[in-house]
């Protein structure tokens, strides 16, 4: 996916039934491409519309969108950077493995050492 993504200007998730697609979501907000998806396909991931993504439920909707960032340079790189600053803050390998940590040691009744 990195070399795919390193090309795209922007990510679409057109996602109306199923699962499955939010991770697609992360590896693209990580590798700072601007997201346009449905409200399903960021269900749970806790985004914030119009900050972290943007989010239309229908298809004209997805295309306007689309065709709205390809024509607003700035609006890409805001996107792509408030994407990416929510990528490192809750989906990097530091946080996820603290996470881990705090989960483990709270299963085990304790201190980890």
């Amino acid at each position: 996916m990195e070399e795919e993504l390193s090309r795209a200007s922007i990510a679409v998730v057109p996602l109306w039934v199923g699962a499955g697609a939010r991770v697609k979501i992360v590896e693209a907000m990580a590798a700072r491409v601007p997201v346009v998806a449905t409200s399903l396909a960021a269900e749970g991931l806790e985004l914030e519309p119009e900050l972290h993504y943007l989010c239309a439920d229908r298809a004209e909707g997805l295309g306007d969108a689309v065709a709205g960032l390809l024509h607003a340079p700035a609006e890409r790189l805001r996107l792509a950077a408030q994407g990416r600053s929510l990528a490192e803050s809750r989906w990097s390998m530091e946080c996820v493995a603290r996470r881990q940590e705090a989960l483990i040691e709270e299963a085990l009744g304790g201190s980890v050492a």
